[in-house]
């Protein structure tokens, strides 16, 4: 603690607030030798990685012969933290004039540097794999997974694989500690792979969630409970990220029973269709699958009529969406997401007919299929489909987002997403329409007034 508040005090020039939390954090990293395998789990903005970065320095002060590697789940993020532990150790060694402490070569710009005493700092994403060097002192991974890992099963499983395949063969023993240090992003982030045994060592675990047992916040001046509670809206970021219990997501958006299929549904041509595509970067076996999903709506339900799912490359995906337009109608829009190939196909269709539309979104698959989430609960969202379809629809959506595939649910969410907004402004268009009828009142009396007289007759 001493060595923290000293550096803030005459470095930054700044006083550090120490609340219980952050004097746990350091008790527990002053024992990390003894227990070699540590997982600590906090919610962001509270002081943990300036800590983390306080006591590798801290590290390299008592033997400036250390070596250590810090991971991150951003390659650019760590290396700018790298950074600011080598700007510490310089103002530490022009401070006391310690010349084991001053920097002998960038080996490779932020990412790696050494010391007059060997000592090393290796600096890398987790994202990918980690070859060179290893470390005699410490291997810290500091937020290994980014909170947009969440909705994507195959992305955790990757990170996780890194983990037991290369990152964790860096140590160059096995008594060097491992610490893991992140807010929580999903059950099956590193921390959690870790805890169910997924590198068959025993690891000592320490929970901090913003929001203590006594209802206060756990470091009410970084984090008050105020700004927590603005995060409620969203409950994955709330429980996971928050209060370091992340929800199982499988089963909890969309439940099973609300998945409608009903044969009951107006007809066609008294429905507002869309043709909605979620296009897969490769057409071969091993990549995701395109989905097309044709949707109508009536202004209050969603009828979802059709649904393909299928390995195809461009050309046969142009072909698919030719015979649904002729099957639905010339005037149906057909809506693509502007990644992968869909911006191929629409450029190819672009040039054919028209009505063809990209969409970019903003928010993330998991944050656009929430807002959807109330008219499945409320059953306003019916299914005309049978067989295999039908079967492998249930299957995406029960187990969305964590389920292997979810081109199904994509493209459903942003089908409805479009008629939603084109209902909106149709109702606006109807709204503003009913305003002029009332505003345009006869005036001077108009044809029917007292007197007769008639402005337009006039002229």
């Amino acid at each position: 603690m001493f060595f923290l508040g000293y550096c803030f005090q005459h470095i930054y020039k700044t006083p550090f607030v120490f609340y219980d939390f952050h004097k746990q954090l350091i008790d527990m990293l002053m024992h990390l030798d003894d227990t070699k395998r540590m997982i600590i789990n906090a919610p962001p903005r509270i002081g943990k990685t300036e800590i983390i970065k306080h006591y590798i320095a801290w590290l390299f002060l008592n033997n400036p012969a250390s070596t250590v590697m810090y991971v991150s789940y951003d390659a650019s993020l760590v290396a700018r933290k790298n950074s600011e532990i080598q700007d510490i150790l310089i103002w530490l060694a022009n401070r006391f004039d310690i010349n084991a402490l001053r920097m002998r070569a960038k080996n490779d710009g932020k990412t790696e540097w050494s010391n007059n005493a060997t000592g090393m700092i290796i600096a890398r994403g987790s994202g990918n794999n980690i070859t060179g060097s290893g470390c005699s002192t410490l291997l810290v991974l500091d937020d290994p997974n980014k909170p947009a890992d969440r909705t994507s099963p195959k992305v955790l499983a990757k990170r996780n694989s890194i983990f037991t395949s290369t990152i964790r063969n860096r140590i160059n023993n096995p008594d060097v500690p491992i610490l893991v240090i992140q807010q929580r992003i999903a059950a099956n982030d590193l921390s959690g792979f870790l805890l169910a045994g997924g590198s068959n060592e025993k690891w000592v675990h320490a929970n901090f969630p913003a929001i203590k047992p006594d209802g206060t916040a756990l470091c009410p001046e970084r984090l008050p409970i105020e700004e927590i509670e603005t995060y409620k809206n969203d409950p994955f970021t709330y429980n996971a990220q928050y209060l370091q219990v992340p929800l199982d997501d499988i089963g909890n958006l969309f439940e099973r029973h609300k998945l409608i299929l009903s044969q009951d549904r107006p007809p066609i041509n008294s429905l507002r269709l869309v043709i909605s595509v979620d296009a897969a970067l490769k057409g071969d076996s091993r990549s995701d699958f395109n989905a097309i999903a044709v949707i109508g709506t009536n202004g209050v339900d969603y009828y979802i009529m059709e649904v393909q799912n299928f390995h195809a490359d461009v050309t046969v995906l142009c072909q698919k969406i030719r015979d649904l337009r002729r099957k639905y109608g010339n005037s149906t829009p057909i809506l693509f997401e502007a990644k992968a190939n869909g911006v191929a196909a629409a450029q190819i269709l672009r040039r054919e007919m028209n009505g063809i539309l990209e969409t970019s979104p903003t928010k993330d698959k998991l944050q656009r299929a929430n807002l959807v989430k109330y008219l499945f609960d409320s059953m306003n969202v019916k299914f005309t489909l049978r067989g295999f379809v039908w079967s492998e629809v249930q299957s995406q959506f029960v187990q969305f987002p964590h389920g292997q595939h979810d081109d199904i649910v994509d493209s459903v969410v942003q089908g409805i997403t479009f008629l939603q907004g084109r209902e909106r402004h149709l109702q606006n268009v109807q709204k503003q329409q009913d305003i002029n009828v009332n505003l345009s009142r006869p005036k001077y009396g108009g044809s029917n007034g007292r007197f007769g007289f008639s402005p337009v007759g006039r002229f």
